[in-house]
């Protein structure tokens, strides 16, 4: 039988709770407009520095939970132009590269292509992936009309001046077939944006719960990573249209 001067399972819940209510109010009773205002200052830069360590390289955050792989990245992205990630692979859009690279993985000449990266991880495979692209892209054919069409005729002369004719046809060229890439790139990089938004995220709330200030800080983080989520996306979107 339990001794009667043993306290009861009510009474040390009850003085928990006594003492969690005094914590509480001693801390509502601390806010004030400046503090409450150097708190959120602090937080916000908690926030931009979690967002500059993510870019910058950190590996407090688990790759299997917040890394992508490339095609991952560009399911996410919404990409629609090929890239070397794609499954089937596109190389056959790419004939010098399609034959640089045989015998290479199949997502193309990136090694780390099936790896789960985040951050500045993350954005430096994208440039790479970027620049094979554009160096392997096929180049143009130029018909003897396009020639003629790109001289024109100058404002001072009646003479052909090829110099802007060969500007004109590069240009335009070009952006044909390079608009589409770099579309795709901009949808990455706002998406890589978003993912270390999250990075962010679990980094202070990881923090709070070892401090025991999670209650607090939990949904102002969110709310930060909310932000950044709607600038990506809004931004995503602009590069649609």
């Amino acid at each position: 039988m339990p001794s009667p001067y043993s306290p009861s399972p009510l009474s040390s819940r009850l003085r928990s709770t006594k003492a969690s209510l005094t914590r509480t109010t001693s801390t509502l009773s601390a806010l004030t407009a400046p503090s409450m205002s150097s708190s959120s200052n602090q937080l916000r830069s908690d926030f931009c520095n979690a967002l500059r360590s993510t870019l910058h390289g950190d590996i407090s955050a688990s790759p299997d939970q917040f890394g992508q792989t490339l095609a991952a990245e560009k399911i996410a992205s919404a990409c629609t132009s090929s890239s070397l990630g794609s499954s089937p692979s596109p190389l056959s859009s790419y004939p010098r590269l399609s034959a640089a690279s045989s015998g290479s993985t199949p997502s193309g000449v990136l090694s780390d292509a099936g790896r789960k990266l985040y951050g500045g991880a993350a954005y430096h495979r994208a440039l790479r992936e970027l620049g094979v692209l554009l160096s392997a892209s096929p180049h143009a054919e130029v018909s003897d009309e396009e020639i003629a069409l790109a001289v024109g005729v100058s404002d001072v002369h009646d003479g052909p001046n090829f110099l802007r004719a060969a500007a004109v046809i590069a240009i335009e060229k070009s952006y044909n077939n390079v608009e589409p890439i770099l579309d795709d790139f901009e949808r990455r990089l706002h998406n890589i944006v978003a993912q270390c938004g999250r990075v962010a995220e679990h980094k202070l709330l990881s923090r709070s719960r070892a401090e025991d200030t999670e209650p607090f800080r939990g949904k102002a983080t969110a709310r930060f990573r909310e932000v950044l989520d709607g600038f990506a996306r809004d931004r995503a979107a602009r590069a649609k249209e």
